[in-house]
């Protein structure tokens, strides 16, 4: 189902998972703005970067909001520096906080609004040197209920997805085919996660069928996290 008017606006519409929740919402009919950071694309698309963003969306409103975007980190406790876990928070948490704000403050959200962070599965488990980006998306689960507490009394529900590793160009870039390899094997779906299927919930979850579901945080992972082959 979809809203009498469905509009949807998508940061970090640019990447990889961003790219495919747009192509997502688009065949089911609805409109999306997409949303990034640096040079837009096009005109179509709108800027962060750009002081003047947010005024740009002064005659839109949106039913449907998702955060796409994010940033990786690979170093240890030991190592990371305040700068890199500056850039870090700014990017996986801190912008979502400003840009939601900014959403919220200009009343381009409507009454029903649904927002869908993608967030991660290492929000819930850790790994060897991945300090920042670990600490960073354990806090976008606090970030979930602290929206859900603060916004659905206006009627604005919020919600995240925790993905496991997507099988995307990213994981090729990042595992190595051992890598990838391992962790098939550890899943009892045997298999990653596609970023199509990523989009589908995405699309669900900020859609009327997900009534009553706020403040949680979803992860999505064929299993992978809560089971160990021992």
């Amino acid at each position: 189902m979809i809203f009498m008017s469905d509009r949807a606006i998508v940061f970090g519409a640019g990447g990889a998972l961003g790219s495919v929740v747009c192509a997502t919402f688009q065949r089911a009919g609805i409109d999306v703005l997409p949303v990034t950071r640096g040079t837009a694309e096009d005109e179509a698309w709108v800027s962060t970067d750009s002081s003047d963003w947010i005024e740009r969306l002064a005659n839109i409103t949106f039913n449907r909001v998702v955060f796409a975007q994010g940033r990786n980190s690979a170093s240890a406790v030991q190592e990371i520096d305040t700068h890199e876990l500056s850039e870090v928070f700014e990017a996986n948490v801190f912008s979502i906080m400003a840009w939601t704000r900014q959403l919220v403050v200009a009343g381009v959200l409507s009454q029903n609004a649904r927002i869908c962070i993608v967030g991660s599965v290492w929000a819930n488990v850790s790994r060897r040197d991945k300090a920042a980006y670990v600490v960073s998306k354990s806090a976008v689960s606090g970030l979930v209920r602290s929206f859900c507490s603060d916004l659905a009394p206006q009627g604005i529900v919020t919600n995240a997805i925790l993905p496991g590793v997507i099988e995307s160009p990213m994981a090729h870039q990042f595992l190595t085919a051992e890598s990838r390899a391992k962790l098939e094997t550890e899943t009892p779906g045997g298999r990653l996660v596609a970023a199509e299927e990523l989009a589908a919930a995405v699309l669900w979850l900020t859609g009327t069928e997900s009534t009553g579901i706020c403040g949680q945080s979803i992860v999505m992972d064929h299993g992978w996290s809560v089971t160990r082959n021992v």
